[in-house]
């Protein structure tokens, strides 16, 4: 991926039977920011806390399957790790995935 391009980055959270869950996701490595985070749960909500994190949460009965889509921008070469935690009552679990980015070609 080269330095100045955009990717996506997916997290998909299992239907939760319980009424809450909350995700956590955090960049490290070369430099990188969240630009963008989405969920597909009418009922979440997300929040850029800082440029490198990001927290959702829902808070109704039944959750459903829910995808948070995170729009990654690098801006140096090197390696980002991106990271991700959910929580709930009933279920906790962590993924990550590693992106190696590429000096940008010439213009």
């Amino acid at each position: 991926m080269p330095v100045n391009a955009p990717y996506v980055y997916t997290v998909t959270v299992p239907t939760q039977p319980d009424w809450f869950y909350g995700l956590s996701a955090a960049l490290s490595g070369s430099a990188a920011t969240f630009t963008a985070v989405t969920s597909s749960d009418p009922e979440g909500f997300c929040t850029i806390s800082s440029g490198t994190q990001v927290n959702c949460y829902a808070t109704h009965p039944g959750i459903t399957s829910d995808t948070v889509t995170l729009t990654v921008l690098p801006t140096a070469p090197g390696t980002v790790t991106a990271a991700a935690h959910v929580d709930s009552d009933t279920y906790t679990g962590d993924d990550s995935t590693t992106t190696t980015i590429t000096p940008a070609g010439p213009t």
